[in-house]
């Protein structure tokens, strides 16, 4: 799962091959006496730790996967009215909850 999130969020292909450059302090200090011309393989704890370091950056990926997640439902919404006859307007609407309550 680390190995994805990094390779899917930061670019970094292969946990045997990482540059140290790409690495944020204070990983690089600790782990630069691991390095060999620059390069360090980490293990499996290390790479857990690794994406949490990078912290990816605000809102980088968010708005391209709420568009995408956006677009599926409203396919999928558009096509459960066509299997069902149904215009949008023709859905009851139920008063929610906390509308009776702010009536009491």
């Amino acid at each position: 799962m680390a190995q994805v999130a990094l390779k899917e969020r930061h670019g970094i292909e292969s946990t045997e091959n990482i540059s140290l450059d790409c690495i944020p302090q204070p990983l690089q200090s600790e782990w630069v006496s691991q390095a060999e011309g620059g390069i360090i393989k980490v293990g499996l704890q290390s790479a857990y730790r690794l994406p949490a370091a990078l912290k990816r950056p605000p809102g980088r990926e968010v708005p391209q996967i709420h568009s995408e997640r956006h677009k599926a439902f409203d396919k999928l919404w558009t096509e459960a009215l066509e299997l069902a006859c149904l215009t949008e307007k023709q859905i009851p609407e139920f008063p929610s909850l906390g509308d009776s309550a702010a009536a009491s």
